[in-house]
C-alpha cells in the first residue's frame, strides 16, 4: 500500500496550529541522563502494578519539533486490551484530523475526509501520511512508564522509570519521563519526551482513566 498525502489539508492544519506553549509543555533541550540503573524492590513493585493496567484512557497534547516541521495537536489514547488501541489526533478547533486503530496485526486509519486506510505497520503508515516518525509500536507501554523490551533503563530518585534508549530500523530514540502524576496510584507519567536526531516529540498528559 502506498501513501502520498503529505500535501493534504491534514498536514496544513497540523502545521498552522503550532503556537508557543506554556513552559510546562515546552521542549527540554538540556535533558540529563544522570540517574542510575537499579533493581530495587520499590521499582519492582511499581512495575508490577503498572503491568496490571491493560485497559485505560489518557489524553493531552502532542508537540512535534524538527528542523522542517513544528506543530501541536491534542491526542486521545484508548488502550482496550494489550493488542488493541485507538488513537485520535485533534486540532485546535476540536476537529478530529486522524484516527488510528490497531487490533492484533491490523491497523486502520481514518483521515479528516473520512477516507479509510488499512495496513499492518502504524509507524510506516503515519510516516507516509504526514511525513513524520512517531514510535507508535511501543507507545502503549512507554506511556505508562514501562521500558518494555529495552535492556537498559534508568530510574529516578523515586524508583520510577526516568529514561531509556530504543534502537529500531535505523532510528535511535532517547526517551525521558520528566514528571509523574503523583495523585494516582500507581503514579503515571504526565510529561514524556522522545528525541531522535533533530526530532523532538513531547507528550503532555493532562488526564488518566484506569478502566476495568
Amino acid at each position: 500500500m502506498h501513501f502520498s498525502f503529505r500535501n493534504t489539508l491534514l498536514l496544513k492544519l497540523l502545521i498552522l496550529v503550532y503556537v508557543p506553549l506554556m513552559t510546562a509543555c515546552s521542549i527540554n533541550n538540556k535533558i540529563q541522563y544522570s540517574s542510575i540503573i537499579t533493581n530495587s524492590l520499590q521499582w519492582k513493585n511499581h512495575e508490577k502494578a503498572i503491568e496490571n493496567i491493560t485497559h485505560y484512557q489518557t489524553q493531552g497534547l502532542v508537540i512535534y519539533i524538527s528542523d522542517s516541521k513544528k506543530f501541536y495537536v491534542r491526542f486521545k489514547w484508548h488502550q482496550i486490551s494489550p493488542n488493541h488501541y485507538h488513537l485520535s489526533l485533534i486540532n485546535v478547533l476540536g476537529i478530529t484530523e486522524l484516527q488510528i486503530e490497531k487490533q492484533g496485526s491490523t491497523v486502520k486509519i481514518i483521515d479528516n475526509k473520512g477516507i479509510h486506510y488499512i495496513g499492518n505497520n502504524a509507524e510506516k503508515m503515519i510516516r507516509g501520511l504526514i511525513g513524520i516518525n512517531i514510535p507508535l509500536n511501543n507507545l502503549s507501554k512507554w506511556i505508562l512508564g514501562l521500558p518494555d523490551h529495552c535492556a537498559q533503563y534508568y530510574l529516578n530518585q523515586d524508583n520510577r522509570l526516568e529514561s531509556f534508549r530504543y534502537n529500531h530500523s535505523n532510528q535511535h530514540w532517547k526517551v525521558y519521563i520528566e514528571h509523574y502524576n503523583n495523585k494516582m496510584i500507581p503514579a503515571l507519567p504526565s510529561n514524556i519526551e522522545f528525541i531522535e536526531g533533530n526530532r523532538h516529540i513531547k507528550l503532555c498528559i493532562d488526564k488518566w482513566d484506569i478502566l476495568k
